[in-house]
């Protein structure tokens, strides 16, 4: 019952955060239109910061929360005391853990990866400068002066 009501919490709060997701996606693709946003998060993917680098926080969050999960489960197992009643404090082994032997959550980030988030909003900016440049040119051509 406990575990039943543990994954309908999660899988609620997942769905929370998909919308929440969702919506920050949304209002990013709408504020695009506008060069200093995109200036922006191009700034904040090579920086390491901003929404896609929460975005991939989260995923590594996730991760090594089922890292933890199976890690106190298997602990507990190794206890023959332990009721085994997993994630309830009664039901747990009393044993005391190494710190060593606990999973510690490793938060990665590569220049690469940066790049890589970083050069769809490059290529936009790429894309303003050639058609206000090819507009400047056109407009300059169509002047007489005399």
């Amino acid at each position: 019952y406990i575990a039943e009501e543990a994954r309908f919490d999660e899988s609620s709060n997942e769905e929370h955060l998909k919308a929440q997701v969702d919506q920050v996606k949304f209002a990013r693709s709408i504020t695009r239109t506008s060069p200093a946003s995109i200036v922006q998060y191009a700034i904040e993917s090579l920086a390491g910061t901003g929404f896609s680098r929460h975005l991939q926080f989260l995923d590594q969050v996730r991760l090594y929360a089922h890292q933890f999960r199976e890690f106190l489960i298997e602990t507990d197992l190794d206890d023959p005391a332990s009721p085994h009643a997993p994630f309830i404090k009664e039901g747990m082994s009393e044993k005391p853990v190494h710190f060593e032997a606990i999973p510690k959550i490793e938060d990665r980030v590569s220049f690469h990866e940066a790049f890589k988030a970083a050069i769809g909003d490059i290529m936009l900016l790429i894309l303003f400068w050639v058609v206000l440049f090819a507009g400047a040119f056109l407009s300059f051509l169509r002047v007489d002066v005399m």
